[in-house]
């Protein structure tokens, strides 16, 4: 059963009411399988029962969270109209559809979940800040937030401004944000070392103007679990993308 709730909302990003985003970017990845996994490796542990999606995308996350947490309650929340259609038309079973910002509809979401997911979507908000104080606010006592973002603003380019990116994230940067919410950290982790470096030749050496990414996304589907192997057993100092994992503190615990 797919539960579908529609509000049109004004967007953050577009001062339309019908707020659509291209998402050539999310379509490539519609088969790159093992990104997802990866990411939701990275997150085990960390997932409860009753989880928020915030910019859902086409629902390629939304897929596989459904797939390894079958008995979870989810909720995808997406503003973009086209992007809702996309989701609806991947038939995933036992998920309820919201349309629209989390600073619209927040009041209404209150209290019921445990875990907030945002998979590459904090970059896109101009008032990061704001939106991970309403996560908190959201969020259950000893609930988790979890996001995955592009990193090292030094690999800023005309591909981050083309769609939509306000920026890319230090570690140090993105870990302050969490704490200046309330929440503690749980796991801070730079991400695919090798990518980072072929970024800053193509676009910062190179200077290449070629965004095509399909190639590379599905050249990489295949490499990111050799890389993801190796960076277990080393440290990370930089990487292509960034995991931040906060917990929101019990009233009742004593921090020392």
């Amino acid at each position: 059963m797919i539960k579908k709730i529609n509000t049109n909302n004004s967007s953050q990003f577009s001062n339309s009411d019908n707020f659509d985003y291209g998402g050539e970017d999310i379509n490539l990845l519609e088969s790159a399988d093992n990104y997802f996994k990866l990411i939701l490796e990275n997150f085990d542990g960390c997932i409860g029962t009753n989880i928020l999606e915030v910019g859902a995308g086409t629902g390629n996350l939304t897929k596989w969270l459904r797939i390894q947490y079958p008995d979870a309650n989810i909720t995808a929340l997406e503003p973009s109209s086209n992007m809702i259609k996309s989701i609806n038309e991947k038939n995933i079973e036992n998920i309820t559809i919201k349309q629209g910002f989390l600073k619209d509809c927040y009041k209404d979401l209150q209290d019921q979940y445990d875990t907030i997911i945002y998979n590459n979507v904090l970059e896109h908000v101009e008032d990061d800040q704001a939106e991970i104080n309403l996560s908190y606010q959201i969020l259950k006592e000893d609930g988790y937030l979890l996001s995955y973002n592009p990193a090292l603003q030094a690999l800023y380019d005309h591909h981050d401004e083309s769609v939509g990116h306000y920026r890319r994230y230090q570690k140090a940067d993105l870990k302050t944000k969490y704490i200046n919410s309330g929440f503690k950290i749980k796991k801070a982790k730079y991400h695919d070392m090798l990518g980072a470096f072929l970024m800053f030749v193509k676009y910062k050496v190179i200077k290449s103007t070629n965004i095509e990414q399909g190639s590379a996304v599905l050249y990489f589907d295949k490499v990111l679990p050799i890389v993801d192997k190796f960076e277990k057993y080393l440290p990370v100092p930089f990487g292509k993308n960034l995991f931040v994992i906060g917990r929101k503190q019990l009233k009742k615990e004593v921090i020392k």
